[in-house]
């Protein structure tokens, strides 16, 4: 199960990503922590405008995994493009060009480098609407239908650079709902799962009600499943690398 850990039923000669697969249909517990937003500083390697840089991005993402015995990393460059290009100014024209500018693309390629050189699956996240109209609309009338085109183009271009998984995740249970309403087609076009989490207290794979999907608290107390996936909240703003591993490795 977990990235170089021994295991007595074969999993171990698994990739990650294998692992993850094999998770979702009912194998096994893959682990898919989130160690986004202070991830340089969490493996003690400063660095900036680090998830521009594919191999920068893919050594700090390694070294988290390897960590917590990861099998799949939340990997959140979508919400560093939206910060980046927010801070230019909103505007309806940005917020429907918004998957077209550099850096969406460069969120994109990253998972690219990622799906094509990590050892781990990789579960792209998305913004929920209320977010990304919030963001980018200016409070124009027509932001929110804006936004669900663009959460769509976005949703495509992580799935065409092979993501493994898409994630929505919101503390507002009803503005992810709509967010999963809206790429649930997309995720399921590409035959990838899409994973929800809202109100920071429900989870689960959309369409799929025989994949359990398990949240692992601040606390580090594991879920109870049989099999499925267990996803964190970003944990590099609460954790140090230290908690991660004992966490992550300690209750498999």
């Amino acid at each position: 199960m977990a990235l170089g850990g021994a295991e007595s039923d074969g999993r171990a000669d698994l990739t990650g990503r294998e692992r993850f697969a094999a998770a979702l249909g009912g194998d096994g517990v893959a682990f898919a922590p989130y160690v986004w937003e202070r991830l340089p500083e969490f493996v003690h390697q400063p660095a900036t405008d680090w998830w521009r840089d594919g191999t920068t991005a893919r050594r700090l993402l390694v070294d988290a995994a390897s960590l917590a015995g990861a099998d799949a990393m939340v990997v959140d460059a979508c919400g560093e493009a939206l910060r980046v290009v927010a801070a230019g100014g909103p505007g309806i024209d940005v917020l429907d060009g918004f998957a077209d500018t550099d850096e969406a693309r460069s969120g994109f390629a990253l998972v690219e480098v990622l799906v094509a050189s990590a050892p781990f699956a990789v579960v792209a996240r998305l913004p929920d609407l209320e977010t990304l109209a919030g963001s980018l609309g200016g409070g124009e009338p027509e932001a929110d239908e804006v936004a669900e085109d663009t959460l769509s183009d976005l949703a495509r271009g992580f799935l065409e650079a092979g993501a493994d998984a898409l994630l929505v995740m919101s503390h507002d249970a009803a503005a992810v709902g709509a967010a999963a309403a809206r790429v649930a087609g997309v995720a399921q076009y590409y035959r990838r799962p899409l994973l929800v989490v809202a109100a920071g207290s429900e989870a689960w794979v959309e369409g799929r009600e025989d994949v359990e999907v398990g949240l692992l608290g601040d606390d580090g107390a594991w879920p109870s499943l049989s099999a499925g996936v267990v996803l964190t909240a970003d944990v590099s703003t609460s954790w140090d690398a230290g908690r991660l591993a004992e966490v992550g490795r300690g209750a498999r």
